[in-house]
């Protein structure tokens, strides 16, 4: 204000004087708006509305002043802020992390696909190695679109399952992810977010859209042995991470653990048994001659299921096949995988990612790709 009034007294000002407010030099009428509105869904809080736009809660709470940010009214609208870019490019250019034990600004950049480098310009100064626990540190996010962003966006595949009565809504996608489909509709801009796509499109996610919880597995034995297995077949350890996700969401890492309340599935990935002999598990049960509940021999199944099954290994190779799987970040993978092997109606992708980066972050520190 005072460089658009020079030489004004800015403590003095005459009453019926003018002063100039500074406004850029766009035409009147084409000024980006500052903000954009978003319809409140049922059980969304301002907390979750900022994480699907990338902005923080404080900033979504001084766009909407008064509001109970945890107790909104479903069909209210509240303001999403937009800094000057076109609308609908609002990427924000970086996203907060918040360390945990373990962590380094190397395996913190895996996460979300960015190199160390690229990690240690948006935190200069800060130790790479010698993180402050519960500190924060930058993710840097390009501004293209996240459609064109191969290391903020997830691919995911839609499927349909005509014989469960199962269908891929753009509206049931959003759910998986706990996202809005307006999200979806903004990182794939040629769907109709009310048309039920093809069987086997694509649709992008934009992971910073996803709302991570914080989670910390306790590593066991099991996971040890998991977690090297796959390894030693040649999966990165970002791949590895991104299975192990699935298989902790599943399991909890036990080959003998039982699906609770007496449903079908069993071990280390829940396969399904069935009364009439022809689930995944017994046909694991008849191959393993009474060592089905040995963690070698699920995990061997796992990777005969993956090659040799062809409806699942078809799906895989929807993805790129057993190759690309190896190397794929961890969300990526963690998708890919819940997909191709697992299947579940209900996926809960966040908590999924969540584990796996707690167990890449426990395991991968002495793993350089």
């Amino acid at each position: 204000m005072k460089k658009a009034n020079p030489g004004i007294d800015a403590k003095n000002l005459e009453i019926g004087s003018t002063v100039n407010i500074p406004i850029d030099a766009r035409e009147p009428g084409n000024a980006t708006p500052k903000v954009r509105k978003h319809i409140v869904q049922e059980g969304e809080t301002l907390f979750l509305i900022g994480k699907q736009y990338g902005v923080n809660e404080e900033e979504m709470k001084k766009a909407n002043p008064g509001i109970d940010a945890k107790n909104l009214e479903i069909g209210s609208t509240v303001n999403i802020p937009i800094d000057a870019r076109e609308p609908g490019n609002a990427t924000p250019k970086i996203r907060k992390h918040i360390v945990q034990e373990g962590e380094t600004l190397f395996l913190i950049g895996k996460q979300y696909g960015v190199n160390e480098e690229e990690m240690k310009k948006a935190n200069p100064g800060i130790d790479p190695k010698n993180l402050e626990i519960g500190s924060t540190v930058n993710i840097p996010i390009d501004a293209r679109e996240p459609s064109n962003d191969s290391a903020s966006t997830i691919i995911y595949r839609v499927q349909h399952y005509p014989d469960k009565g199962r269908y891929d809504t753009i509206e049931k996608i959003a759910k998986k992810f706990k996202i809005n489909p307006i999200v979806i509709k903004d990182a794939n801009p040629r769907i109709n977010i009310n048309k039920t796509p093809d069987g086997g499109s694509r649709i992008l996610i934009p992971i910073a859209s996803v709302p991570i919880p914080s989670e910390h597995v306790a590593i066991t034995s099991n996971h040890h042995k998991v977690w090297n297995f796959f390894i030693n077949e040649g999966f990165s350890a970002t791949a590895t991470a991104g299975i192990m996700g699935n298989l902790q969401q599943e399991s909890g890492m036990d080959p003998k653990k039982n699906q609770l309340n007496g449903g079908p599935g069993r071990g280390i990935a829940q396969w399904e048994t069935s009364r009439d002999g022809t689930g995944r598990w017994d046909d694991l049960t008849r191959k393993a001659h009474g060592r089905e509940r040995d963690l070698n021999v699920q995990l061997e199944n796992i990777l005969y299921e993956l090659t040799e099954i062809s409806w699942i290994s078809g799906i895989l190779e929807s993805f790129g096949g057993m190759n690309s799987l190896k190397k794929m970040d961890i969300y990526q993978a963690v998708v890919t995988f819940e997909q191709t092997f697992e299947q579940a109606g209900k996926p809960s992708f966040p908590e999924r990612f969540a584990f796996a980066n707690s167990i890449y972050r426990s395991l991968a520190s002495n793993v350089r790709e």
